[in-house]
């Protein structure tokens, strides 16, 4: 019987300790972010009013946005099925050739509700067409490119962000959206720079599908193949005599193919919206016969293309 009772006040005592041990750990925290590798996972999300569609940046994540400073390692990445440009600095130059406005994409790998609108809402058909063939897109990683979250005074995420083709702010959505509303707001911002898109539909290169290029690839007739992708991707692996000028240097580059200026010319890209931007961008000096291949090198491979 002692022995019981002795076992007894022990297991209490253990449970006691136990649960002061657990009550300690969450004070010693304090409701702060807990960092596990490289992650950084917010403990609070902020609210639009009453809804929680927002992941908070608290004090611990802006010091994690000072420590990493990450280049990115591509020009353009895909996210659900929009393209989008790693670059703001390209992004405004591409705006500026198109007179397309620009979606900036604020966002952070650990925030649940990113994934969430990557899941949901950027692979919605018809938010990737609208802002495929109407917006220049691009993606900020928070967590990675600090200085340009910063200057957008971002502290939650996502945070999509729309400027006109020279940078200038036009509006935002704060949180999480569904597909619905988000389309919503990106008719609403086209209609508001159709008079700018009007000048540049004129300037839109013809598009080439893959048998036609194939065709042409094997006919006889001259023309010209540029790839506009970096030149790190044109050594992984390209069409067939192609030459390579990446899409953001097209505005002063072009210049080196002018004797080509009524030859017919094909661009190609990933998928497509950078060869069309740079397709504008030779229409509008002066080039004739410019076509851009549907789909990109991307859509070539997958119809079985060769590529060297």
């Amino acid at each position: 019987m002692k022995i019981l009772v002795v076992f007894g006040v022990v297991t209490v005592v253990l449970f006691l300790a136990g649960y002061g041990g657990v009550v300690s750990l969450e004070k010693s925290f304090g409701g702060a972010s807990i960092e596990i590798g490289d992650a950084t996972i917010p403990q609070v999300s902020a609210l639009n009013e009453s809804e929680h569609v927002e992941c908070q940046l608290n004090e611990s994540d802006s010091d994690a946005l000072a420590d990493v400073q990450k280049e990115a390692q591509s020009e353009s990445i895909t996210i659900g099925e929009v393209v989008f440009q790693t670059s703001l600095k390209s992004g405004i130059i591409m705006a500026k050739a198109t007179g397309r406005p620009i979606f900036v994409y604020l966002h952070s790998r650990s925030c649940g509700w990113c994934r969430k609108f990557n899941d949901e809402v950027l692979i919605d058909s018809e938010v990737s067409s609208t802002l495929r063939t109407n917006f220049i897109s691009v993606v900020v990683e928070v967590n990675e490119q600090k200085n340009v979250a910063l200057d957008f005074n971002i502290w939650g995420t996502p945070t999509m962000v729309f400027l006109d083709e020279t940078g200038n702010e036009i509006d935002r959505i704060r949180g999480f959206v569904d597909a619905e509303t988000f389309t919503h707001t990106l008719e609403k911002i086209k209609e508001s720079s159709v008079s700018n898109l009007k000048d540049n539909i004129q300037l839109s290169p013809d598009k080439i599908s893959q048998n036609e290029l194939s065709d042409l690839i094997n006919g006889n007739r001259d023309f010209l193949l540029i790839d506009v992708r970096t030149e790190g991707e044109y050594d992984q692996g390209h069409l067939p005599g192609a030459i390579v000028i990446p899409y953001d240097e097209f505005v002063t580059r072009y210049r080196e193919i002018l004797e080509f200026k009524d030859t017919e010319i094909v661009l190609y890209c990933h998928v497509g919206g950078m060869g069309d931007y740079a397709g504008r961008v030779l229409l509008k000096n002066g080039f004739t016969n410019v076509k851009n291949l549907d789909g990109g090198i991307n859509g070539w491979i997958k119809s079985g293309g060769k590529i060297v």
